[in-house]
């Protein structure tokens, strides 16, 4: 195809307020590989996140852009990325709702079509200060409001927003890589005198929404099963003064945690982020045992196949169950799902199948779902009260 006659595509993927995921280095490549033959692509980009040479060639132009740890100035940065986007976009593919108060003025004064991709509810992260909350969860119903067509990575989200909004997401899960290593059992064993199948792995990745003191709880009743908790960031270390020093606490490369999770003996995902969790993704894809922490969210990207604890007491019993068939034979069932849901090849395709729904979209078509206006205790007991408030 002519470049000429291509769409316009402007991706903005810079971190906003909440920073972007840590499997979106991994998800934008081939995003782009699928889309560069129809579309010619600008592309904003957090600095964290570093682009082959080859994959920089394909684009029209791209921007790379600093990541500030000032909320502020992320605002400033996401809004003026935004607005440069304008003028070289057909269609506007924003990650995350930073920059959404711009979005009212982009469909009165533009043609251009907006799709947003939502990050979970970035309103929920405990981090945030309340005022830096009161702004996203406002945001958040100004950029599902004013987009064309807006993105989310599970069902529970998607009827969280259909539920509050009235509008109906289309579902792009997020994604994540098979390891292809083999497993080398003296490494583990010369490194950290740990035997295969001998131990829990607990990977870290945010402070805030880490069920840590939970999992604590529950090891101490263990005796069979060592802990690991770790970490390819800062964060473990950070955490030492709360973890007992019996306790496995491993700050190390990305290549080494690999070799350690795909040799434990289960994997404890103790993350409550309202979002499809890239690193749950990629334990579903060993094949191990997993303990999954049982909001909503985490139980949509699992379809409800996984083993869940919200107590100490729950992990313990998941612990005594560890060898049991029907615990392995559930491993083996969410190694199939992530594989069918959660490859990036499929991944593109549904991004291509939304950005070319984006084209012929007019107008976002709104309705009345039927829960609306059932208090909290009828939604509990239907089982729907995540529709009110996802956890």
């Amino acid at each position: 195809m002519n470049q000429k006659h291509k769409t316009r595509l402007v991706i903005l993927a810079t971190d906003g307020i909440s920073k972007l995921s840590p499997g979106f280095e991994a998800a934008i490549i081939p995003i782009i590989n699928e889309l560069q033959g129809s579309h010619s692509i600008n592309l904003f980009l957090s600095e964290r996140i570093n682009l082959s040479s080859e994959t920089k060639a394909s684009l029209k132009s791209f921007v790379k852009c600093k990541s500030f740890r000032s909320g502020f100035l992320a605002f400033i940065q996401s809004s003026l990325c935004l607005l440069r986007g304008i003028f070289k976009a057909d269609i506007l593919l924003v990650h995350g709702i930073t920059a959404a108060w711009l979005f009212p003025f982009i469909q009165l004064l533009t043609r251009k079509k907006i799709i947003l991709r939502l990050h979970g509810m970035e309103w929920r992260n405990e981090s945030l200060s309340m005022l830096t909350k009161w702004y996203l969860f406002w945001a958040e119903k100004i950029a599902i409001q004013y987009s064309h067509l807006d993105i989310t990575d599970n069902e529970s989200v998607q009827d969280y927003t259909a539920a509050h909004y009235g509008y109906l997401s289309r579902i792009v899960e997020t994604g994540a890589s098979e390891l292809l290593v083999s497993p080398d059992p003296e490494f583990i064993r010369r490194q950290y005198m740990l035997e295969p199948g001998s131990y829990a792995y607990l990977e870290l990745s945010s402070k805030a929404n880490c069920k840590l003191e939970l999992v604590l709880e529950a090891m101490q009743q263990q005796a069979s099963l060592k802990l690991v908790i770790a970490s390819s960031s800062p964060i473990a270390s950070q955490l030492k003064s709360r973890i007992p020093t019996h306790i496995n606490l491993i700050e190390a490369p990305e290549q080494t945690l690999n070799q350690l999770k795909m040799q434990a003996a289960c994997y404890l995902f103790a993350n409550a982020s309202p979002m499809t969790d890239p690193m749950l993704v990629q334990a579903m894809m060993l094949g191990i045992p997993i303990a999954v922490y049982g909001v909503s969210y985490n139980r949509a990207a699992t379809e409800q196949k996984a083993s869940y604890f919200t107590s100490a007491k729950e992990l313990q019993a998941f612990f005594e169950h560890l060898n049991l068939p029907e615990t392995k034979a559930s491993a083996s069932i969410l190694k199939e799902i992530a594989i069918k849901r959660y490859t990036w090849k499929t991944i593109s395709l549904k991004y291509r199948n939304v950005i070319m729904e984006s084209v012929h979209s007019k107008k976002k078509g709104q309705f009345v779902p039927k829960t609306a206006g059932l208090q909290y205790d009828k939604l509990l007991s239907l089982g729907l009260a995540h529709l009110n408030n996802p956890s």
